[in-house]
Protein backbone atom coordinates (compact mmCIF):
# COMPACT_ATOMS: atom_id res chain seq x y z
CA UNK A 1 0.00 0.00 0.00
CA UNK A 2 1.22 3.02 -1.23
CA UNK A 3 0.96 6.62 0.81
CA UNK A 4 -1.07 8.24 -1.46
CA UNK A 5 -3.75 4.97 -1.68
CA UNK A 6 -3.49 4.99 2.27
CA UNK A 7 -6.69 5.61 3.96
CA UNK A 8 -5.17 7.87 6.57
CA UNK A 9 -3.91 10.19 3.13
CA UNK A 10 -7.18 9.59 1.81
CA UNK A 11 -9.28 10.96 4.90
CA UNK A 12 -6.54 13.18 5.85
CA UNK A 13 -6.75 11.62 8.95
CA UNK A 14 -4.34 10.75 11.98
CA UNK A 15 -3.78 7.71 13.54
CA UNK A 16 -5.40 9.07 17.09
CA UNK A 17 -8.50 10.49 15.71
CA UNK A 18 -11.24 8.34 16.69
CA UNK A 19 -14.68 6.97 15.12
CA UNK A 20 -16.13 10.34 15.22
CA UNK A 21 -13.87 12.38 14.00
CA UNK A 22 -12.69 10.02 11.04
CA UNK A 23 -16.68 10.07 10.14
CA UNK A 24 -16.47 13.83 10.03
CA UNK A 25 -13.66 13.79 7.68
CA UNK A 26 -15.11 11.52 5.24
CA UNK A 27 -17.87 13.83 5.22
CA UNK A 28 -15.99 16.87 4.66
CA UNK A 29 -14.50 14.83 1.93
CA UNK A 30 -17.60 14.00 0.43
CA UNK A 31 -17.98 17.59 -0.28
CA UNK A 32 -15.32 17.70 -3.04
CA UNK A 33 -15.72 13.96 -4.75
CA UNK A 34 -15.50 10.40 -4.73
CA UNK A 35 -17.32 8.66 -2.19
CA UNK A 36 -16.97 5.70 -2.97
CA UNK A 37 -13.19 5.79 -2.08
CA UNK A 38 -14.16 8.00 1.16
CA UNK A 39 -16.54 5.69 2.18
CA UNK A 40 -14.21 2.44 1.78
CA UNK A 41 -11.43 3.86 3.24
CA UNK A 42 -13.72 5.37 6.19
CA UNK A 43 -15.34 1.47 6.60
CA UNK A 44 -11.27 0.12 6.73
CA UNK A 45 -10.01 2.65 9.49
CA UNK A 46 -13.36 2.56 11.80
CA UNK A 47 -13.05 -1.33 11.77
CA UNK A 48 -10.17 -2.45 14.60
CA UNK A 49 -8.97 -5.93 12.25
CA UNK A 50 -8.95 -4.27 8.77
CA UNK A 51 -7.33 -1.24 9.96
CA UNK A 52 -3.83 -2.83 10.85
CA UNK A 53 -2.79 -2.85 7.60
CA UNK A 54 -3.36 1.10 7.07
CA UNK A 55 -2.00 1.88 10.24
CA UNK A 56 1.13 -0.27 9.60
CA UNK A 57 1.61 1.46 6.24
CA UNK A 58 1.53 5.17 7.73
CA UNK A 59 3.64 6.37 10.22
CA UNK A 60 2.64 4.85 13.80
CA UNK A 61 3.59 6.57 16.80
CA UNK A 62 5.71 9.67 14.95
CA UNK A 63 5.78 13.01 15.56
CA UNK A 64 4.12 15.12 13.09
CA UNK A 65 5.23 18.54 13.09
CA UNK A 66 6.97 18.56 10.17
CA UNK A 67 4.61 16.03 8.52
CA UNK A 68 4.48 18.72 5.29
CA UNK A 69 7.95 18.42 4.34
CA UNK A 70 8.20 14.44 5.13
CA UNK A 71 5.51 14.09 2.36
CA UNK A 72 7.10 16.22 -0.10
CA UNK A 73 10.52 13.94 0.42
CA UNK A 74 8.08 11.33 -0.24
CA UNK A 75 6.36 12.48 -3.28
CA UNK A 76 9.36 13.52 -5.48
CA UNK A 77 7.94 14.51 -8.74
CA UNK A 78 8.91 13.56 -12.10
CA UNK A 79 12.11 15.78 -13.11
CA UNK A 80 12.83 16.82 -10.29
CA UNK A 81 16.42 16.30 -7.42
CA UNK A 82 15.70 14.26 -5.00
CA UNK A 83 17.20 15.91 -1.81
CA UNK A 84 20.40 15.14 -0.18
CA UNK A 85 20.80 12.50 1.91
CA UNK A 86 21.94 14.30 4.46
CA UNK A 87 18.60 16.42 4.30
CA UNK A 88 16.48 13.23 4.29
CA UNK A 89 18.64 11.91 7.65
CA UNK A 90 17.56 14.97 8.97
CA UNK A 91 14.26 15.29 8.64
CA UNK A 92 14.03 11.54 9.53
CA UNK A 93 15.69 11.95 13.08
CA UNK A 94 13.85 15.30 13.35
CA UNK A 95 10.75 13.96 13.37
CA UNK A 96 11.65 10.73 15.32
CA UNK A 97 9.82 8.03 12.99
CA UNK A 98 9.98 4.63 14.19
CA UNK A 99 11.54 2.40 11.50
CA UNK A 100 8.55 1.30 10.26
CA UNK A 101 7.59 4.81 9.82
CA UNK A 102 10.56 6.05 8.30
CA UNK A 103 10.80 2.96 5.99
CA UNK A 104 7.16 3.29 4.72
CA UNK A 105 8.28 6.93 3.70
CA UNK A 106 11.51 6.52 2.39
CA UNK A 107 9.70 3.19 -0.12
CA UNK A 108 7.66 6.43 -0.79
CA UNK A 109 10.69 8.41 -1.61
CA UNK A 110 12.12 5.74 -3.75
CA UNK A 111 8.92 4.76 -5.48
CA UNK A 112 8.81 8.23 -6.91
CA UNK A 113 12.62 8.47 -7.45
CA UNK A 114 13.58 9.41 -11.03
CA UNK A 115 17.21 8.77 -11.95
CA UNK A 116 19.72 6.46 -13.32
CA UNK A 117 22.53 7.15 -11.18
CA UNK A 118 23.40 3.47 -9.62
CA UNK A 119 25.42 5.67 -7.09
CA UNK A 120 21.86 7.38 -5.54
CA UNK A 121 19.59 4.55 -6.41
CA UNK A 122 21.50 1.63 -4.21
CA UNK A 123 21.60 3.96 -1.31
CA UNK A 124 18.08 4.46 -1.31
CA UNK A 125 17.77 0.71 -1.58
CA UNK A 126 20.19 0.33 1.03
CA UNK A 127 18.55 3.21 3.40
CA UNK A 128 15.65 1.48 2.98
CA UNK A 129 16.69 -2.46 3.67
CA UNK A 130 18.82 -0.93 6.92
CA UNK A 131 15.36 0.69 8.15
CA UNK A 132 13.35 -2.46 7.85
CA UNK A 133 15.75 -4.13 10.02
CA UNK A 134 14.98 -2.23 12.70
CA UNK A 135 12.04 -2.64 12.68
CA UNK A 136 10.76 -5.07 15.66
CA UNK A 137 7.24 -7.04 15.26
CA UNK A 138 6.55 -6.28 19.59
CA UNK A 139 7.51 -2.41 19.20
CA UNK A 140 5.31 -1.82 16.37
CA UNK A 141 2.57 -3.42 18.36
CA UNK A 142 2.95 -1.28 20.85
CA UNK A 143 3.41 1.63 18.99
CA UNK A 144 0.15 0.79 16.91
CA UNK A 145 -1.56 0.40 20.46
CA UNK A 146 -0.46 3.61 22.02
CA UNK A 147 -1.87 5.01 18.80
CA UNK A 148 -5.40 3.09 19.13
CA UNK A 149 -5.22 3.41 22.74
CA UNK A 150 -5.84 7.86 22.24
CA UNK A 151 -7.87 7.26 19.40
CA UNK A 152 -10.16 4.76 21.81
CA UNK A 153 -9.98 1.35 19.30
CA UNK A 154 -9.28 -1.99 20.74
CA UNK A 155 -5.84 -2.52 21.52
CA UNK A 156 -3.87 -5.88 19.43
CA UNK A 157 -3.19 -8.42 21.47
CA UNK A 158 -2.51 -11.11 18.82
CA UNK A 159 1.19 -10.34 17.85
CA UNK A 160 0.89 -12.89 14.90
CA UNK A 161 -1.19 -10.73 13.18
CA UNK A 162 1.62 -7.68 13.28
CA UNK A 163 4.29 -10.44 12.23
CA UNK A 164 1.90 -11.08 9.20
CA UNK A 165 1.48 -7.21 8.11
CA UNK A 166 4.96 -6.64 8.17
CA UNK A 167 5.38 -9.39 6.09
CA UNK A 168 3.26 -7.64 3.86
CA UNK A 169 5.45 -4.49 4.12
CA UNK A 170 8.43 -6.48 3.26
CA UNK A 171 6.75 -7.83 -0.36
CA UNK A 172 5.57 -4.04 -0.79
CA UNK A 173 9.40 -2.66 0.03
CA UNK A 174 10.67 -5.43 -2.35
CA UNK A 175 8.45 -5.10 -5.28
CA UNK A 176 9.25 -1.02 -5.02
CA UNK A 177 12.74 -1.91 -5.46
CA UNK A 178 12.29 -4.04 -8.37
CA UNK A 179 10.83 -1.20 -10.12
CA UNK A 180 13.13 1.28 -9.17
CA UNK A 181 16.00 -1.21 -10.40
CA UNK A 182 13.54 -1.84 -14.03
CA UNK A 183 13.82 1.60 -15.15
CA UNK A 184 17.71 1.64 -15.35
CA UNK A 185 19.13 0.46 -18.49
CA UNK A 186 20.47 -3.03 -18.15
CA UNK A 187 24.25 -2.12 -18.05
CA UNK A 188 22.98 0.50 -14.93
CA UNK A 189 20.40 -2.16 -13.53
CA UNK A 190 23.55 -4.22 -12.68
CA UNK A 191 26.22 -1.97 -12.00
CA UNK A 192 23.77 -1.00 -9.17
CA UNK A 193 22.56 -4.28 -8.03
CA UNK A 194 26.00 -5.15 -7.98
CA UNK A 195 27.25 -1.78 -5.56
CA UNK A 196 23.58 -2.48 -3.36
CA UNK A 197 25.16 -6.17 -2.40
CA UNK A 198 28.63 -4.99 -1.98
CA UNK A 199 27.88 -1.84 0.15
CA UNK A 200 25.10 -3.98 2.18
CA UNK A 201 27.29 -7.47 2.96
CA UNK A 202 31.17 -5.76 3.15
CA UNK A 203 31.82 -7.56 0.00
CA UNK A 204 30.47 -10.77 1.39
CA UNK A 205 31.81 -10.33 4.34
CA UNK A 206 28.67 -9.73 6.71
CA UNK A 207 25.19 -11.84 5.98
CA UNK A 208 22.71 -10.16 3.06
CA UNK A 209 19.81 -8.02 4.93
CA UNK A 210 16.67 -9.84 4.01
CA UNK A 211 15.03 -7.14 1.76
CA UNK A 212 18.79 -6.92 -0.15
CA UNK A 213 18.61 -11.01 -0.52
CA UNK A 214 14.78 -10.92 -1.85
CA UNK A 215 16.28 -8.21 -4.77
CA UNK A 216 19.13 -10.46 -5.41
CA UNK A 217 16.74 -13.78 -5.60
CA UNK A 218 14.64 -11.38 -7.99
CA UNK A 219 17.74 -9.96 -9.98
CA UNK A 220 18.78 -14.32 -10.27
CA UNK A 221 15.95 -15.63 -11.72
CA UNK A 222 15.73 -12.81 -14.16
CA UNK A 223 19.42 -13.53 -15.04
CA UNK A 224 19.43 -17.25 -15.60
CA UNK A 225 18.84 -17.13 -19.29
CA UNK A 226 21.51 -14.69 -19.96
CA UNK A 227 23.77 -17.02 -17.64
CA UNK A 228 22.57 -19.79 -19.20
CA UNK A 229 23.42 -18.69 -22.95
CA UNK A 230 26.84 -17.34 -21.86
CA UNK A 231 27.19 -20.78 -20.64
CA UNK A 232 27.19 -22.27 -23.60
CA UNK A 233 28.82 -19.99 -25.32
CA UNK A 234 31.51 -20.95 -23.03
CA UNK A 235 31.48 -24.18 -24.07
CA UNK A 236 31.06 -23.81 -27.85
CA UNK A 237 34.32 -21.21 -27.40
CA UNK A 238 36.29 -24.01 -25.38
CA UNK A 239 35.47 -26.87 -27.95
CA UNK A 240 36.33 -24.33 -30.84
CA UNK A 241 39.65 -23.70 -29.02
CA UNK A 242 40.71 -27.47 -28.76
CA UNK A 243 39.95 -28.09 -32.44
CA UNK A 244 41.71 -25.18 -33.47
CA UNK A 245 44.89 -26.61 -30.95
CA UNK A 246 44.31 -30.22 -32.74
CA UNK A 247 44.27 -28.67 -36.38
CA UNK A 248 47.88 -27.11 -35.46
CA UNK A 249 46.13 -23.50 -36.23
CA UNK A 250 48.75 -20.74 -36.05
CA UNK A 251 49.18 -18.84 -32.57
CA UNK A 252 47.25 -15.58 -33.68
CA UNK A 253 43.86 -17.53 -34.16
CA UNK A 254 44.69 -19.53 -31.08
CA UNK A 255 45.08 -15.39 -29.05
CA UNK A 256 41.63 -14.48 -31.28
CA UNK A 257 39.78 -17.84 -29.58
CA UNK A 258 41.32 -17.57 -26.33
CA UNK A 259 40.39 -13.24 -26.22
CA UNK A 260 36.88 -14.00 -27.07
CA UNK A 261 36.92 -17.22 -24.16
CA UNK A 262 37.82 -14.01 -21.40
CA UNK A 263 35.22 -11.98 -23.05
CA UNK A 264 32.58 -14.46 -22.74
CA UNK A 265 33.78 -15.23 -18.83
CA UNK A 266 34.12 -11.44 -18.24
CA UNK A 267 30.25 -10.75 -19.09
CA UNK A 268 29.46 -13.87 -17.51
CA UNK A 269 30.84 -13.04 -14.04
CA UNK A 270 29.85 -9.33 -14.25
CA UNK A 271 26.29 -10.43 -14.32
CA UNK A 272 26.47 -13.34 -11.85
CA UNK A 273 29.06 -11.05 -8.80
CA UNK A 274 25.76 -10.14 -7.00
CA UNK A 275 24.29 -13.39 -7.00
CA UNK A 276 27.69 -14.72 -5.75
CA UNK A 277 28.75 -12.01 -3.21
CA UNK A 278 25.05 -12.79 -1.83
CA UNK A 279 25.75 -16.47 -1.47
CA UNK A 280 28.90 -15.92 0.05
CA UNK A 281 27.77 -13.49 2.93
CA UNK A 282 25.21 -16.80 3.81
CA UNK A 283 27.78 -18.91 3.67
CA UNK A 284 27.10 -20.67 0.07
CA UNK A 285 29.13 -21.80 -2.11
CA UNK A 286 28.10 -20.21 -5.69
CA UNK A 287 27.81 -23.32 -7.56
CA UNK A 288 27.67 -21.78 -10.84
CA UNK A 289 30.54 -19.93 -10.26
CA UNK A 290 32.58 -22.91 -8.52
CA UNK A 291 31.49 -24.80 -11.61
CA UNK A 292 32.54 -22.51 -14.32
CA UNK A 293 35.68 -22.39 -12.18
CA UNK A 294 36.03 -26.38 -12.57
CA UNK A 295 35.50 -26.10 -16.32
CA UNK A 296 38.36 -23.69 -17.32
CA UNK A 297 41.04 -25.18 -14.88
CA UNK A 298 40.09 -28.40 -16.28
CA UNK A 299 40.90 -27.04 -19.75
CA UNK A 300 43.91 -25.34 -18.93
CA UNK A 301 45.33 -27.83 -15.92
CA UNK A 302 44.57 -31.57 -17.66
CA UNK A 303 43.31 -30.94 -21.71
CA UNK A 304 45.29 -28.06 -23.38
CA UNK A 305 48.80 -27.66 -20.91
CA UNK A 306 51.41 -28.20 -23.15
CA UNK A 307 49.39 -27.59 -25.80
CA UNK A 308 49.48 -23.79 -26.08
CA UNK A 309 52.05 -20.81 -25.30
CA UNK A 310 52.46 -20.59 -21.23
CA UNK A 311 51.31 -16.36 -22.05
CA UNK A 312 47.98 -17.63 -23.53
CA UNK A 313 47.28 -20.48 -20.34
CA UNK A 314 47.78 -17.50 -17.96
CA UNK A 315 45.72 -15.40 -19.74
CA UNK A 316 42.50 -17.72 -18.97
CA UNK A 317 43.68 -18.08 -15.61
CA UNK A 318 43.94 -14.37 -15.22
CA UNK A 319 40.78 -13.51 -16.39
CA UNK A 320 39.01 -16.10 -14.85
CA UNK A 321 40.82 -15.29 -11.20
CA UNK A 322 40.10 -11.54 -11.66
CA UNK A 323 36.49 -12.37 -12.71
CA UNK A 324 35.98 -14.38 -9.63
CA UNK A 325 37.98 -11.62 -7.52
CA UNK A 326 34.82 -11.18 -4.75
CA UNK A 327 35.30 -15.03 -3.90
CA UNK A 328 38.49 -15.36 -1.69
CA UNK A 329 37.66 -19.37 -1.61
CA UNK A 330 37.28 -19.63 -5.48
CA UNK A 331 40.35 -17.27 -6.06
CA UNK A 332 42.40 -19.25 -3.46
CA UNK A 333 41.85 -22.70 -5.19
CA UNK A 334 42.73 -21.22 -8.92
CA UNK A 335 46.14 -19.51 -7.46
CA UNK A 336 47.02 -22.51 -5.36
CA UNK A 337 46.16 -24.93 -8.82
CA UNK A 338 48.13 -22.61 -10.93
CA UNK A 339 51.10 -22.48 -8.29
CA UNK A 340 51.26 -26.61 -8.52
CA UNK A 341 50.60 -26.19 -12.27
CA UNK A 342 54.06 -24.57 -12.99
CA UNK A 343 55.55 -26.10 -10.23
CA UNK A 344 54.60 -29.67 -11.67
CA UNK A 345 55.76 -28.07 -15.04
CA UNK A 346 59.53 -27.55 -13.93
CA UNK A 347 59.75 -30.18 -12.37
CA UNK A 348 58.77 -32.22 -15.26
CA UNK A 349 56.83 -34.61 -13.07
Amino acid sequence: MDFTDNPFQILEAKLTDDRKRLTELADERNLEGDWPILGQSLSILINPRKRLIAEIAWLPQSSIQNLDDLLKLAFIGPGKSPPPEKKILKLLEFNKLTPIAAANLIAAGLKRLKTSQSSLIHKWLIFLSNLFDKINPIETMDQINCDRKTAGFPLICDLALVRDAILGRRTYFREIMRSALDQLKPQVLVETITLTVTAATLLGRRACPPLIADLVNLYEVEAQEFLAIEDRNIDLTVTKLIYAIQNKSPEPILEDIIKQLNSIIYNWNLISKPIRICANSQGIIHKNSQKLSNKIQILVFDIIPDKIPKNLSKSIINALKDSLADDKNLTKTILDNYTTFIRTKKTGS
